[in-house]
C-alpha cells in the first residue's frame, strides 16, 4: 500500500509555526538579558549601550516586540533618571524615537512618561529633548493626549518668561511645532497659548526665525482650532508687524493671512466685499494677488453681489485701482457678459441723473469762487472747474445736457480760454474776465435750479427710460440662496427733494411684482429716509460711511438675535441698503 506524502502546505506552515516560536523565544530571551543588566546598578556603563541594542531591536521589528512594553518603559524611565545629564539627553532622543514607532501602544504608559518629563524638566539642557519627546507623543496619540496636557502645558509655557538665549530660542521653536500637533487638543486652552505665540512674533529682541515660526504656528492653528473668540488679540498685533520693516517677517504674515482664502467658503466675504476692493491698491504684490483671486472667486459665485462694487472701483482715480476691476470685470464677462454690460451703462446713468450739469456746474463754481477769492488759490481754482470743462468738450448725451450747453457753452468755452491765457501771460485781468463769466453763468443757473423739482427721464436719461427685463438684481436685495428680484422697469419721473443736495426719489419695479424706492444722491448729500429717520445719523457724512454704519448695525443685529431676552422682545435696527454707483454717487432707501 502506497503512502500519501504530505501536502506541501502542511508542511509549510509546520515549519512557519516552528521558526516563530524560535523567533519569539529568541527575543524574549534577548530582551530578559538586556533588562537586567538594565536593572543592575553595578553594570551603569552598559546601560548606554543596553538601550541601543533595545532601540535597534524596535527599529527592525517594529511593532513585533510590543509585547515587552511593559517591562522595557518602565526600565527605560528609570535608566533615563539615574544617568547623567549627557546621557540623558540621549536616552530622552531615543525614548521620543521609540515613541514614534509604537505609535498609540504608548497609552497604556503615559503615566509613566508624563512623571518622567515632569521630574527632568527642571534640567534646562535638557528642556530641548523633553519637548521633541512631547512632539512625538502627541503625533502618536492625537486626542488621547488631551488628559494629559494640563500636566505637561504649565511646565512648557514657563520657557517663554525668562530671558532669551540661543538654546532657549531653539526650544521655543520646537515647543511652537509641538503646539501644532496637539491640534483640536488645544482648543480650550487657547486664552494660555495665544497670548504666549503673539508676544513671540511681536517681541522685537526675538530672532527673525522665532518670530516667523510663531506667525506659521498661528497659521498652522488656525486650520485646526476656532479662533473666532481671539481674532483681535491674533490681527492687530500681525497688522503691526506687517506695518515693521522686517521683509521676511512681513512676508510671513501675508503668506499666513493669505493662506486662508482658498479654504473659506466664498459667502463668507460677501459682507465685506467694499473693504476687500478697498484693498486692491495695497502695496503688497502678494495681497493684490490673492484679493485678485478672491474677488474672481465671488465674482464665479455670486456676480450679482460684486457686479456694483466693482463698477464703483472701475471708476476710480486710480489707475491702478480701475485695471484690477475691468481686468475682473472682463474675467466676469465670460460667465456674466449680458450682466456686466448692464451693469456698466445702469450705473453710468444713474449718476447721470444724480447730479445734472446745472447743479455740478452750480457746485463746482461754488467750490472754485472759494478757492479763488478766500484762499487766493488760482491754480486750485483753474484745477476745480477742468473736469467740468472737458465734459462740455465731449459734447451732451441727453436733451438736458444738450439745452445747458446751448445755453451756457459759448460762455463757458470763453471763460476758460482766459483761463489758459493767465496760465501762459500771468495777467491777474484775464482771471477777472474768467470770473465775470463764471458769476453770470452761477447766477443764471442758481435763478433755475428752484424750477428743477420733477425730473423726465426721457430728457434727463433715455437708456434707463427704455431699459426693461434687465438681469440686474434690484440694488440691496440680492441674498445667496434666495431667488434674485431683477429690475423690470425704472418709473418715467423723478423727484427732486427739496434740500441743499438736492437728491432724488427714484423707483423701479422688481421682478417680484414690487415698487422699490430709493434715494439717489451724490457723495455729499443727505441719506434721506422719512420712513427710517436715519438722516440725523447719517446727514452729511459719505456713502463709504453711511455702508460701514449698516454693516455695524447688521453686527449689532447678529450680537442682539443671540441673546435670548433680546429676541424675546424683538430688539433690532432696520438696516438700509446702501449701493455705490461710482465714487460720489450711490442709491441709499426711499420713502
Amino acid at each position: 500500500m502506497e503512502t500519501g506524502l504530505p501536502a506541501v502546505n502542511a508542511i509549510a506552515t509546520g515549519q512557519s509555526s516552528t521558526i516563530s516560536v524560535s523567533v519569539d523565544y529568541y527575543q524574549t530571551v534577548v530582551i530578559a538579558a538586556l533588562l537586567d543588566t538594565l536593572k543592575d546598578q553595578a553594570l551603569s556603563s552598559q546601560h548606554h549601550t543596553v538601550i541601543e541594542v533595545v532601540m535597534s531591536i524596535f527599529k527592525t521589528q517594529g511593532l513585533k516586540c510590543v509585547t515587552f512594553l511593559p517591562q522595557i518603559i518602565p526600565a527605560f524611565a528609570a535608566v533615563t533618571r539615574s544617568s547623567t545629564a549627557r546621557l540623558q539627553e540621549f536616552h530622552l532622543q531615543q525614548l521620543a524615537i521609540l515613541v514614534s514607532i509604537i505609535k498609540q501602544h504608548v497609552r497604556n504608559y503615559m503615566p509613566e512618561v508624563s512623571r518622567l518629563v515632569t521630574e527632568l524638566w527642571e534640567h534646562a539642557s535638557l528642556q530641548l529633548p523633553i519637548v521633541s519627546l512631547i512632539e512625538a507623543l502627541g503625533k502618536a496619540l492625537d486626542a488621547e493626549l488631551k488628559p494629559f496636557l494640563p500636566t505637561i502645558l504649565p511646565p512648557i509655557m514657563k520657557v517663554f518668561d525668562g530671558e532669551l538665549t540661543e538654546k532657549g530660542i531653539g526650544t521655543q521653536i520646537k515647543i511652537f511645532d509641538t503646539f501644532l500637533t496637539f491640534g483640536a487638543n488645544i482648543e480650550e486652552y487657547l486664552h494660555l497659548v495665544i497670548p504666549i505665540i503673539v508676544k513671540s512674533y511681536e517681541r522685537t529682541d526675538g530672532t527673525t526665525a522665532l518670530r516667523k515660526r510663531a506667525i506659521q504656528t498661528i497659521d498652522g492653528l488656525s486650520r485646526r482650532v476656532n479662533f473666532s473668540d481671539h481674532a483681535s488679540r491674533i490681527i492687530h498685533p500681525l497688522v503691526r508687524v506687517l506695518e515693521g520693516p522686517n521683509n521676511e517677517l512681513r512676508m510671513a504674515v501675508m503668506d499666513a493671512m493669505g493662506s486662508g482664502f482658498g479654504v473659506v467658503e466664498v459667502d463668507t466675504w460677501l459682507d465685506v466685499v467694499p473693504q476687500i476692493i478697498a484693498r486692491i491698491r495695497t502695496p503688497s504684490a502678494n495681497i493684490r494677488r490673492n484679493i485678485n483671486s478672491l474677488l474672481t472667486e465671488v465674482g464665479k459665485h455670486h456676480p450679482q453681489a460684486l457686479i456694483y462694487p466693482l463698477t464703483v472701483a472701475s471708476k476710480s482715480t486710480s489707475a491702478s485701482c480701475v485695471s484690477v476691476a475691468v481686468a475682473i470685470m472682463d474675467r466676469m464677462r465670460e460667465h456674466s457678459a449680458t450682466l456686466v454690460e448692464q451693469a456698466l451703462v445702469i450705473s453710468q446713468e444713474l449718476i447721470r441723473v444724480a447730479i445734472l450739469w446745472h447743479e455740478l456746474w452750480h457746485k463746482r463754481l461754488e467750490k472754485a469762487s472759494r478757492l479763488y477769492f478766500t484762499e487766493m488759490n488760482s491754480e486750485g481754482m483753474i484745477a476745480a472747474l477742468e473736469p467740468l470743462h472737458n465734459m462740455l468738450e465731449a459734447g451732451p448725451k441727453t436733451a438736458r445736457e444738450t439745452s445747458f450747453f446751448q445755453t451756457f457753452g459759448r460762455d463757458l468755452h470763453e471763460a476758460r480760454e482766459d483761463c489758459r491765457r493767465y496760465r501762459i501771460y500771468g495777467e491777474i485781468s484775464e482771471l477777472d474776465e474768467a470770473w465775470e463769466i463764471y458769476y453770470g453763468v452761477f447766477k443764471k443757473v442758481e435763478k433755475q435750479l428752484p424750477s428743477l423739482t420733477t425730473l423726465d427721464l426721457q430728457y434727463i436719461s433715455p437708456e434707463l427710460l427704455k431699459a426693461r427685463n434687465l438681469e440686474l438684481a434690484v440694488p440691496g436685495t440680492y441674498h445667496p440662496g434666495r431667488p434674485i428680484i431683477r429690475i423690470i422697469s425704472f418709473a418715467t419721473k423723478l423727484t427732486v427733494i427739496s434740500s441743499k443736495q438736492r437728491p432724488r426719489r427714484l423707483s423701479l419695479k422688481g421682478s417680484d411684482g414690487r415698487d422699490y424706492h430709493y434715494c439717489l444722491r451724490d457723495a455729499n448729500t443727505h441719506f434721506f429716509s422719512q420712513q427710517y429717520k436715519y438722516e440725523n445719523l447719517l446727514g452729511h457724512e459719505e456713502m463709504r460711511q453711511d455702508e460701514r454704519v449698516m454693516q455695524l448695525f447688521g453686527l449689532i443685529n447678529t450680537l442682539l438675535s443671540i441673546d435670548t431676552n433680546s429676541f424675546k422682545r424683538g430688539l433690532h435696527i432696520q438696516l438700509c441698503p446702501v449701493t455705490h454707483l461710482a465714487p460720489n454717487a450711490g442709491l441709499g432707501p426711499g420713502e
